[in-house]
């Protein structure tokens, strides 16, 4: 068994996401984690903008999970 442990009411009112924010961005980030990491990319200050966001191959013995690579 789990216990949770529910946010205070300061930090519930300062928070940048409420609950139905988070539960769209998840679903964005699940549905398509490219365009999703790359549109939160965008939030970063780069010297130069990455041009690949995921690059990723999950054959068994070349697991490979590279973002933002170049």
């Amino acid at each position: 068994m789990s216990t949770t442990y529910p946010p205070s009411a300061d930090m519930v009112k300062y928070a940048h996401v409420d609950l139905s924010r988070y539960d769209q961005m998840y679903a964005a980030s699940v549905s398509d984690p490219a365009a999703f990491w790359a549109e939160q990319a965008q939030r970063l200050d780069w010297m130069k903008q990455p041009s690949e966001i995921k690059n990723t191959d999950f054959t068994l013995g070349q697991v490979k999970i590279e973002w933002f690579r170049d």
